[in-house]
């Protein structure tokens, strides 16, 4: 066992949990100091090319967040089930103690983990409990030090309806939650195998949940030549397409080592509300939020946000400015033809450099300065991250390509197929598998 792994071990069983900070512009080895976090229920965060003057906010929010944010210690939580539903597999920052139980050394109230279950039996009725909504229970129990050493146990109760009808299960399928387990499986077998398995491994999952909403909910009559998707899960192939397309699992020696690790850790602990938009990240066009009237606080306090803009090249406009935002941090790209005083209302000059970056906040919020302040200050409260860095990028910038354009996951690349490509070989493999 080498080091880092016996390190992570040790601080394992004396119940810390590590964070680590990466503000660098080089190599780290994310590879190995990122098993400390992702072994003891930690997190990684990642600045590259760190510059204290961009960056510098961000991380002192980042810090202030992960230590102020309500937090339990040396946690235990024990799974029980209904007969005939059994634990298959636990995903998350832990360490399995038995098929039961976990550990969770710190449990911070943004983290979340999965728990994959076998269904190896009937389902029997449980006793006490109407028959007339027949339910599989789940219940969980956490027992946890607070902060101020009193040990204490929460337990939470599901009582999930049963139903034999396969339309039903698809009807009521929770997208988001199935892009989070995706990301920590994701985790999981890139940890245990390589990349190609884990890309493999999505695209099965894809085809086998379409392949039984065809046999089992369209009726027979049905063109074979039509995809047909389940209302619940219709972007699910965009959201495993576009997690192919992501550093975390994209082919090619463009992305670095510690990105690539540092996505997938980021990942594998984004919250429900953030786990789609890291892989399919939000865009909105932001110069003509006077025009449109957007950008302001409704009378019932919600603020007006754009339409977001699928990411195809095709939707862009080369006069318009884009905002990007994946949960983590945001972008602004500044098309090629961006008329001037929207560059100036926007962005300033960085000094001593040809790069641009945010404009502080002006006194009128109705004016496109303060319109644009106002609807990323509400994407940083969504996000809970308060300094959310804004990365500025304008047409022509080196990092054009990996920055921006590598965000246009519907569109085709060298290596990769564009989304109505992905959706013609998605339907073909399914069919495949049908007439087999």
């Amino acid at each position: 066992m080498g080091f880092y792994p016996k390190l992570a071990n040790t601080l394992l069983q004396s119940q810390v949990s590590v964070y680590l900070f990466a503000a660098c512009s080089t190599y780290v080895d994310l590879a190995s100091v990122g098993l400390l976090a992702n072994t003891t229920g930690g997190q990684i965060h990642y600045y590259n090319p760190f510059k204290s003057s961009t960056h510098g906010n961000a991380l002192l929010s980042d810090v202030h967040h992960v230590i102020s944010r309500p937090r339990v210690f040396e946690s235990l939580m024990r799974v029980r089930l209904s007969q005939g539903l059994t634990v298959q597999e636990y995903l998350g920052r832990h360490s399995p103690n038995t098929q039961d139980d976990f550990d969770l050394p710190g449990l911070h109230s943004e983290q979340s983990f999965a728990i994959e279950l076998t269904h190896d039996g009937k389902l029997a009725p449980v006793s006490g409990m109407p028959s007339s909504t027949p339910c599989a229970y789940a219940q969980t129990a956490l027992l946890f030090t607070t902060l101020k050493g009193e040990r204490r146990v929460r337990i939470h109760t599901l009582a999930l309806p049963i139903s034999d009808r396969v339309p039903d299960v698809f009807a009521h399928s929770d997208l988001d939650a199935m892009v989070m387990f995706l990301h920590k499986k994701t985790l999981k077998l890139v940890l245990e195998s390589n990349f190609g398995k884990v890309r493999e491994y999505l695209m099965k999952v894809c085809v086998d949940l379409l392949a039984a909403y065809r046999s089992s909910c369209v009726p027979a009559s049905t063109s074979s030549g039509q995809l047909i998707l389940p209302e619940t899960l219709k972007l699910l192939p965009l959201f495993v397409l576009s997690m192919t397309k992501h550093p975390m699992l994209r082919s090619g020696a463009d992305v670095r080592a510690d990105l690539r690790i540092s996505s997938l850790f980021t990942a594998a602990t984004a919250s429900l509300e953030c786990a789609g938009a890291y892989v399919y990240p939000r865009c909105f066009r932001v110069d003509n939020l006077e025009r449109e009237d957007l950008g302001k606080v409704h009378p019932s306090g919600q603020v007006i946000l754009p339409e977001p803009v699928p990411l195809a090249s095709e939707k862009f406009d080369p006069s318009g400015a884009y905002l990007f935002d994946d949960g983590v941090s945001m972008l602004l790209h500044l098309g090629r033809s961006v008329p001037s005083e929207v560059v100036s209302a926007l962005c300033v000059a960085v000094p001593n450099s040809n790069r641009l970056e945010i404009a502080a906040e002006d006194s009128s919020s109705l004016s496109l300065n303060g319109r644009f302040h106002t609807v990323i200050g509400h994407i940083r409260k969504q996000r809970r991250r308060l300094h959310m860095y804004v990365e500025v990028v304008r047409a022509g910038d080196p990092r054009e390509n990996a920055l921006v354009f590598a965000k246009y996951v519907e569109d085709r690349t060298t290596q990769t197929k564009s989304y109505m490509e992905f959706l013609i070989q998605l339907h073909r493999v399914i069919m495949q598998k049908l007439n087999a």
